[in-house]
């Protein structure tokens, strides 16, 4: 019981950014990397130990950890509208909350671990919305000022924000194959390249916003304009 507190107590102090400062016993380490989603290997081991411990303990507290992620994402910044993010794209986001959130995920990555253990409960990640729909249009913006500025190498980790924002997005049944696929081909793309594809994706989900139920065959037909990007980058998609 002492050991599941103690368990308790370091994914929580995960999520606030302050998991570096605890010491977890060695002989509960044994089952690292159990079941872990790409870009897990990032981390430490005593961080992989507590996203473990949170992967865990998900099924059993899906609304409260849900709830401690969202607090810890959100602060006293009004969200921007759908019509200001329509006016301001693909331009990167000045707003308080987008540079909070973007922010916060900046000095915790592990938090987009977090995420991705969420997005396996679709109903729970739903509440995540605002906060992946922020990290989104950070993504847009960033590689937007990438293809302005004409840069050519790619920095880690912009490239893992983005594949990660998608992928947790695909996990909760935000995008439907084939745009579930996009993540696997992002570090193949050029900054221009990767600003048409997340603006793509930005209209699809503003058009069909997970909130909703919508046909699988209605998202697929959104697919053409991006077949191009697809077609490219066959060899990429290849098992």
């Amino acid at each position: 019981m002492q050991k599941i507190q103690r368990e308790r107590q370091a994914a929580t102090a995960l999520l606030q950014g302050e998991g570096e400062t605890l010491a977890m016993d060695d002989d509960i380490l044994s089952y690292l990397g159990v079941g872990r989603a790409p870009g897990f290997e990032q981390f430490d081991l005593q961080t992989l130990h507590l996203l473990d411990v949170l992967g865990a303990y998900f099924p059993y507290c899906k609304a409260a950890m849900t709830e401690a992620t969202v607090s810890e994402l959100t602060a006293q910044h009004s969200v921007p509208s759908i019509d200001q993010y329509i006016e301001l794209l693909p331009k990167r986001s000045g707003f308080e909350f987008d540079l909070h959130v973007y922010n916060k995920v900046s000095e915790t990555p592990a938090l987009l671990m977090v995420l991705d253990i969420i997005s396996s409960s679709p109903p729970h990640f739903k509440r995540c919305w605002q906060h992946v729909k922020s990290l989104l249009a950070t993504t847009i913006g960033l590689w937007h000022c990438a293809k302005e500025t004409k840069l050519e190498k790619k920095h880690a980790p912009q490239l893992l924000l983005t594949r990660k924002v998608l992928q947790v997005m695909a996990r909760a049944g935000w995008l439907q194959d084939p745009w579930s696929k996009v993540s696997e081909i992002v570090h193949e793309l050029t900054p221009a390249e990767l600003v048409k594809l997340l603006m793509a994706v930005w209209d699809t989900l503003i058009k069909f916003p997970p909130q909703v139920e919508h046909s699988p065959s209605t998202l697929r037909s959104e697919f053409g304009r991006l077949k191009p990007l697809f077609v490219d980058n066959i060899v990429a998609l290849a098992p």
